[in-house]
């Protein structure tokens, strides 16, 4: 016998009783449901709860919660590190194909009542959905904060000399830490663009360490953040660094 098929009929049934807008087909070991609501970090969720065949547990799920593009993905899956470590009942993960998709395993005790077990479920259901809420908006903080090659980019920045006045972005350094740099200047040589910048750090010799990179050629949007992530390519050809330092000469007036 497939427990599963029999709590998610057990449940669907009480959700109809107390008047909840959801989807069960017959034999399945599968429950949908949608919310709508006020809630901080998105309009609506979709949760799915489908139940282990031994009756023993259930997972709720957001499958589909947000897409990721591909050039953002690093930047999600570090995020999903950092809010898996804070938020330890709601799992935040990126699939291959730049799905974000969030789950949590809840288990079953064979000795409840059926009421009770319906009312555990409604309420892991409901806290899912908090946690999910909360959690989410941190999501995207991190992701924000995660461009290690990405920067935010406001064209009215930018002077006609190359120098962006004000423009500023997170990196993450190699100890994982979230550090604030600054565009000293950007231009343009032969279809690329080149941005060079500081994490206003020093050398021992009290210079500031100045970091250059070749712009991607479209910046890509990651979905729900609400940010433009501009992806920043190592420089590896000794030309292209020579170009670098001409720019900063010419900047410097030398």
């Amino acid at each position: 016998m497939n427990y599963g098929i029999a709590i998610a009929a057990l449940f669907s049934a009480y959700l109809e009783t107390n008047g909840y807008k959801h989807r069960h087909d017959e034999d399945s070991d599968i429950v949908v449901i949608g919310f709508v609501g006020n809630y901080e970090s998105f309009d609506g969720i979709t949760v799915l709860m489908k139940f282990g065949d031994d009756g023993e547990d259930v997972q709720i799920q957001a499958p589909d919660f947000a897409v990721v593009p591909e050039a953002g993905r690093a930047q999600a899956m570090f995020a999903c590190n950092k809010v898996n470590e804070r938020y330890r009942w709601v799992k935040f993960a990126v699939s291959e194909g730049g799905q974000l998709r969030l789950t949590s395993d809840i288990p079953i005790e064979a000795t409840m009542s059926d009421n009770d077990l319906c009312g555990l479920l409604l309420t892991s259901m409901r806290r899912f959905i908090r946690v999910a809420d909360h959690a989410y908006g941190m999501f995207c903080e991190y992701v924000d904060m995660s461009m290690a090659n990405d920067v935010e980019t406001d064209p009215e920045q930018e002077t006609e000399d190359g120098q962006n006045e004000g423009l500023s972005f997170y990196a993450v350094n190699d100890e994982g830490e979230s550090v604030e740099c600054e565009a000293i200047l950007t231009f343009e040589h032969e279809g690329r663009n080149f941005i060079v910048y500081t994490d206003n750090t020093t050398n021992r010799d009290g210079s500031t360490r100045v970091y250059a990179s070749i712009c991607k050629d479209e910046p890509e949007t990651v979905q729900d953040c609400g940010f433009v992530a501009l992806g920043l390519m190592p420089i590896t050809d000794k030309a292209d660094w020579e170009l670098v330092e001409q720019a900063l000469d010419s900047l410097s007036g030398d």
